[in-house]
């Protein structure tokens, strides 16, 4: 057993178990040779207006090859339709000032090895992204903060 349940949490405790398994919430694909890896969250996906589905840790990977990012989080923004589009909030490594019209070229450049469909929509950047112990990014954090700026 990987564990009984949340504590003191049964009602998300009954929402990860089904038929006594415990469901992570993880997606994973095999490849050819039979590794596996994991490529994102259920929770995390991005659906698109065309009905398509957004993985946000891949998408992730390709903006943190630009060398002045730190960190990096796709998050989807709801339109009037309920469909999301993909924005990218991004962390750079070094404060102060910065070119954001190169830096956007660059990230633009990055993400043509993906789908049109995939790529962010906006580039916000912020000074720096919330996260846990672990240094993962506070997803849920990070639209909050989006929903309740200024556009």
């Amino acid at each position: 057993m990987v564990f009984r349940g949340y504590f003191n949490n049964p009602a998300e405790t009954e929402k990860v178990f089904r038929n006594d398994w415990f469901k992570t919430g993880d997606l994973a694909k095999i490849d050819a040779e039979g590794y596996l890896y994991i490529i994102g969250r259920v929770k995390s996906i991005i659906v698109t207006a065309g009905g398509k589905n957004i993985y946000p840790e891949y998408v992730e990977r390709f903006l943190k090859k630009c060398g002045s990012v730190s960190e990096a989080c796709v998050i989807g923004i709801p339109g009037k339709s309920g469909a999301e589009k993909p924005v990218a909030v991004i962390s750079l490594k070094s404060e102060g000032d910065f070119d954001e019209i190169e830096i956007k070229k660059e990230l633009k450049s990055l993400l043509e090895g993906i789908a049109e469909y995939q790529r962010p929509k906006e580039f916000i950047f912020v000074e720096k992204l919330p996260l846990t112990s672990s240094l993962k990014v506070k997803r849920q954090e990070v639209a909050a903060l989006i929903e309740t700026r200024d556009p």
